[in-house]
């Protein structure tokens, strides 16, 4: 297994379980939460791409 692809499953593990945190279900059925998840998942869109912009070419 190569290091990027570990790096990818874990990363993968880490949104799964951050996500079963975040949204659950209340006593009647609907799930409480999942606004936050979306919101949560614009932040760290835009940290991610800050920081792609900050990557260079290795010459």
């Amino acid at each position: 297994m190569s290091l990027s692809g570990c790096a990818r499953d874990v990363a993968s593990g880490a949104a799964s379980t951050t996500g079963g945190l975040i949204v659950t279900v209340d006593a009647s059925g609907r799930l409480v939460g999942y606004h936050w998840l979306g919101w949560l998942a614009v932040g760290v869109s835009l940290v991610a791409l800050v920081l792609a912009r900050l990557v260079r070419e290795s010459d």
